[in-house]
C-alpha cells in the first residue's frame, strides 16, 4: 500500500458479496478519474465473503471482466484487525492518506457531495503532482 492516498472499499460477510460484483463496473469512471495521479491513488476493494458465498463470489469475479485488484478476505481479517470498523455499510468506504489516517468516509460512488469532496481533496493533495 505505497500509495499517498487510498480509498478503502469494504464489503463485509453480511451482505451479497457476489451482489455487490454486478455493480463493480460503477467504479469503472472513479478509477479512470484516479489514473491521472499516476498511481498516486489506488483503490482497495475487499471483499470478506460469507463461507458459502466465496465460489459465487469467485465465479462473479471471472465473469465480471473487472480488472482491478480485489482482495478476497475469506477468513475475516480486516474487520479483525479493524474492530472499530462501523456496522454501517455507508462508513465502510473510506479515503486514507500516506499514513494511514482517515481523512474522508463515505462512498463517492453512490453520493454526489462525497464525490464532490472526495475529487477536491485528492485534487488539493495531489493536484500539483500530475505527471510525476
Amino acid at each position: 500500500m505505497d500509495s499517498e492516498l487510498k480509498l478503502i472499499i469494504y464489503s463485509d460477510s453480511i451482505g451479497c458479496s457476489p451482489c455487490s460484483i454486478n455493480y463493480m463496473y460503477e467504479w469503472d469512471d472513479l478509477i479512470e478519474y484516479a489514473k491521472q495521479f499516476n498511481d498516486r491513488l489506488k483503490y482497495y476493494f475487499i471483499f470478506s465473503p460469507k463461507k458459502n458465498d466465496e465460489y459465487s463470489l469467485r465465479f462473479a469475479l471471472k465473469g465480471a471482466l473487472f480488472d482491478y485488484p480485489v482482495v478476497l478476505d475469506n477468513k475475516g481479517d480486516f474487520e479483525r484487525l479493524n474492530q472499530h470498523l462501523p456496522k454501517n455499510k455507508a462508513l465502510h468506504t473510506f479515503l486514507l492518506d500516506r499514513e494511514g489516517n482517515v481523512i474522508l468516509v463515505g462512498s463517492p460512488l453512490n453520493n454526489p457531495k462525497v464525490e464532490i469532496l472526495f475529487k477536491t481533496m485528492v485534487d488539493k493533495i495531489l493536484g500539483d503532482k500530475h505527471g510525476s
